[in-house]
């Protein structure tokens, strides 16, 4: 039993390192922009709309250079004080959430991106509400597979490159269900999801409902404690009670070792005193050899008259 637990604990990590060099992997379709890009295209905030519907080309060549194209725009624009960051990840975004698997993965590629490399843009994207939007994709199950793979791999890059985890722990509880799905056509999102639940964790986030059942638990506990503390009372008023009635045993039993002594004293006394009665009554006897005397005597005949015998007699 050991050794298989052990096997599957190899096959998950396995699973997981997979996963995450795919990440890794996939953000290589798009061209990262150089420093020399950065230094001669200046953004044009008025290119974006129509990036924007050149997104919606069938043509994969198209999408992938106009996906390069925001994701350049978006690091041109990083340190500038305005809203070109909103409206670059904006489509970027519903490229992410789109049912076109192509699309997604598209979107995934260039958020990842910008993730991964810039903390402003990780910022913006939680402010802009992605963790809410992520939440309710997450939650829908009429959504694409691909769709709730590519958002649960955004949520990696942002935990694996130092976003404020504890912003997350409303996604706790989704990740713990997506993560103990069963299905095999599932896997690869059940396997993300158990990624991002052991990172979550591992760094102290709690999850509202693990929050109320702390909460119920330290309820319960207290109960439990002040019974213990009553079981506890009751038991040394019981032993309390005990010892005494242990001491009045004690001087109960002391008392009838008193009286079998006084019993046995009496008896002794009276035995004596019936002793001492015996010798006085052998002292106060006449003599056999007086009564043999007397007997003798009265056995001579009378001689006289007869009134002189009726006087003896």
């Amino acid at each position: 039993m050991n050794s298989q637990n052990e096997y599957s604990n190899i096959v998950d990590l396995k699973a997981e390192q997979n996963i995450l060099e795919e990440s890794n992997q996939q953000t290589e379709t798009l061209r990262i922009p150089s420093s020399n890009d950065l230094h001669y295209e200046r953004p044009n905030l008025a290119e974006i709309p129509l990036l924007v519907n050149e997104l919606l080309s069938d043509d994969p060549q198209m999408r992938a250079c106009i996906t390069e194209r925001l994701v350049s725009i978006a690091f041109q624009d990083e340190d500038c004080e305005n809203s070109s960051n909103d409206l670059c990840l904006s489509p970027l975004i519903a490229m992410l959430k789109s049912t076109d698997e192509v699309k997604s993965q598209m979107g995934f590629d260039g958020l990842s991106i910008i993730v991964r490399k810039s903390d402003k843009f990780r910022q913006t994207l939680i402010r802009n509400g992605f963790l809410e939007i992520a939440r309710l994709e997450l939650t829908d199950e009429c959504r694409p597979e691909h769709v709730h793979s590519n958002i649960l791999g955004i949520i990696i890059d942002l935990i694996t490159n130092g976003c404020n985890v504890f912003e997350m722990s409303g996604l706790l509880p989704i990740m713990c269900k997506l993560g103990s799905d069963k299905d095999e056509k599932k896997k690869k999102i059940s396997m993300k999801a158990k990624i991002i639940e052991t990172l979550l964790t591992c760094q102290g986030v709690i999850s509202p409902c693990s929050i109320d059942e702390m909460q119920e638990l330290k309820k319960q506990n207290d109960q439990k404690t002040k019974k213990i503390e009553e079981l506890k009372r009751s038991k040394e008023e019981i032993i309390k009670f005990n010892e005494q009635k242990t001491k009045e045993n004690e001087e109960l039993k002391k008392q009838i070792e008193q009286l079998k002594t006084g019993k046995e004293e009496l008896k002794m006394n009276k035995e004596q005193e019936k002793q001492i009665l015996i010798t006085e009554i052998m002292k106060s006897q006449i003599p056999i050899q007086a009564l043999d005397k007397i007997r003798e005597d009265l056995m001579i005949p009378i001689i006289g008259t007869e009134e002189e015998k009726n006087k003896i007699i």
